[in-house]
């Protein structure tokens, strides 16, 4: 007997849903097992259902709307999975909690360069919340599948295991774990953290042992290691790693261990370390907002 299935959308871009599409031929072993009853991206639904068995929720909680959708699917559902970075830390928007609540307003709605009649809407709108949150900040979430979007590979073997009414396992490793690039233990001291510069880079040598700042360290495996392999940092997209409360000072310490030097030292020559080391996981951090909306 299939699964009642729902697949919700908060505020943020829907590229977990395109991922979930990505399944392609997959699909074709997932879809007979599940009833989609709560789609608003696939299906004309007004209203969320009662006696859902998994519901997926998507995207950052920014607005009383989506406090409203979690509250629900968590009262009518079985099952709640955050899907996605944003659902599961809070992920890239969350980042506007560097800002406040009248800063981004006066910002989307006054001061933007397109804007030519400066009025912050008040009615007829979800009410913008002071902080953008991670769906487990609101309602309790059984399980998270991670991501900025999941990988196919992981959602497939996680609703797998969910529709034999297994626990569905992430990985239990780093990054570097699972990294090909040789790590020298005893490295020198680098003096120069450096940008990106894709051509430079050698694709068979630890990218941190060459000057790049790579999360690996601090973010869970599961992905293949798939940007470093390709001559890219990792930037942490599958959240902390196992064991890890918070991913950005885990990455902080962990990096400035291998580099040889403090923290602080690290710290000065990183242009945006809250970007850096919060990309995805600010609003869900131990990083709080100081007085005024900025961090």
């Amino acid at each position: 007997m299939s699964k009642k299935f729902a697949l919700a959308q908060l505020s943020g871009c829907a590229g977990c849903h395109m991922s979930f599409l990505d399944l392609y031929e997959k699909l074709l072993d997932v879809l007979p097992e599940i009833e989609f009853t709560y789609c608003p991206t696939l299906l004309d639904t007004k209203e969320i259902p009662d006696n859902i068995d998994i519901a997926f929720l998507e995207g950052t909680v920014r607005n009383g709307h989506d406090e409203q959708v979690c509250k629900e699917l968590r009262l009518k559902s079985k099952i709640i999975v955050a899907f996605g970075d944003c659902a599961c830390f809070g992920g890239v928007p969350g980042l506007a909690n560097l800002r406040g609540k009248e800063e981004i307003l006066k910002r989307k709605y006054v001061k933007a360069e397109s804007v030519k009649h400066s009025t912050i809407p008040s009615e007829i709108v979800p009410q913008f919340l002071e902080e953008a949150k991670a769906v487990h900040q609101v309602i309790i979430v059984d399980y998270m599948f991670p991501g900025c979007p999941p990988m196919p590979d992981l959602i497939t073997k996680g609703l797998t295991a969910l529709l034999k009414e297994n626990v569905p396992k992430l990985a239990d490793k780093a990054v570097c774990d699972e990294c090909p690039l040789n790590l020298d233990k005893d490295l020198k001291k680098v003096k120069l953290i450096k940008r990106t510069y894709y051509g430079k880079i050698k694709r068979d040598k630890c990218l941190l042992e060459q000057g790049y700042l790579c999360l690996g360290p601090a973010t869970r495996a599961g992905c293949g290691a798939l940007c470093p392999q390709a001559g890219a940092p990792c930037t942490g997209c599958l959240g902390p790693a196992p064991n890890v409360i918070d991913q950005g000072s885990k990455a902080l310490t962990e990096i400035a261990a291998l580099v040889k030097c403090t923290p602080e030292e690290l710290l000065k020559v990183i242009l945006d370390p809250i970007g850096t080391f919060y990309r995805y996981t600010l609003p869900s951090g131990i990083v709080k907002k100081k007085e005024g909306g900025k961090k």
